[in-house]
């Protein structure tokens, strides 16, 4: 009776540490969006795609017609993991933004009319002088 334990905790185990792999790719993702580093980025989300697929596939499984559910105690771990990777994603997904949204001003900026400033490099909207968005 002892040796099917390890075979029903196995597929649990595998559950836990593909999430836990994509936890880690996820917190690697977060660092090369701060640092800027494309092809770490880049490297990164390849590996974060296979990770996701690994993991769907899983989780499908146990959904599958037939399937055992898994107990309360070996479920809530993996969720407990599959929150946090939620909750890194949408931290990733706003670093993301923040950056694109610095971004598009540095290239609004680079593309507007120098009649849009004056002298002191202000920026003049509707005839009316003050300074460019995002300036301190």
């Amino acid at each position: 009776m002892q040796q099917s334990a390890p075979a029903a905790e196995a597929p649990v185990e595998s559950h836990l540490a593909c999430a836990s792999s994509l936890l880690g790719l996820l917190e690697q993702e977060r660092q090369a969006l701060e640092s800027g580093d494309p092809e770490q980025l880049s490297a990164i989300c390849r590996d974060k795609s296979r990770t996701l697929i690994q993991l769907g596939g899983l989780l499908a499984s146990l959904k599958q017609p037939g399937a055992k559910p898994l107990p309360a105690d070996q479920r809530r771990p993996l969720q407990q993991l599959i929150l946090l990777c939620s909750k890194q994603t949408d931290a990733n997904s706003a670093l993301l933004e923040a950056r694109a949204s610095r971004s598009r001003r540095s290239l609004r900026a680079l593309q507007a009319d120098i009649g849009q400033y004056d002298r002191r490099g202000r920026g003049q909207y509707g005839g009316i002088p003050g300074r460019v968005r995002g300036s301190a």
